[in-house]
């Protein structure tokens, strides 16, 4: 019953994160350009079937868009919750947010609680990059 109830939290929170997370995520960092690639990549995936991006209105070769994997996941978004920046950026958060998860986990079980939760507020709260907060 104890593990059902921890499980349940844990899937309350994850998505509470992932709900909260979708508000600033079409403007905040502005799109890069291998991103704007690989969203057009996929979003042609989508809507043409064919994995390349359009150059006037026929396919091209391929560009400087992710590889085979990432694209294939953020065309799996788009045809999930529609064509947009948010979705396209919402599976590096999954992928973020699951990293932590397994972090957490693993010096959890290496060690205690407090060190897991010291060790993510490492991780999230001294980041060598500013544009990533």
């Amino acid at each position: 019953m104890k593990s059902n109830l921890s499980l349940g939290a844990l899937v309350l929170i994850v998505m509470t994160l992932l709900w909260l997370a979708k508000f600033n995520l079409e403007s905040a960092p502005p799109v890069w350009w291998d991103e704007g690639w690989t969203m057009s990549v996929a979003r042609n995936w989508i809507e043409n079937g064919r994995y390349s991006r359009l150059l006037a209105g026929e396919p091209a070769r391929p560009g400087p868009e992710a590889f085979l994997p990432v694209t294939a996941l953020i065309a799996l978004s788009f045809r999930l919750f529609g064509v947009g920046i948010w979705q396209a950026r919402m599976v590096g958060l999954i992928f973020t947010l699951g990293a932590l998860g397994v972090m957490y986990a693993l010096v959890c079980r290496l060690y205690d609680k407090r060190i897991a939760l010291a060790t993510l507020a490492v991780l999230l709260f001294m980041s060598p990059r500013p544009a990533y907060h």
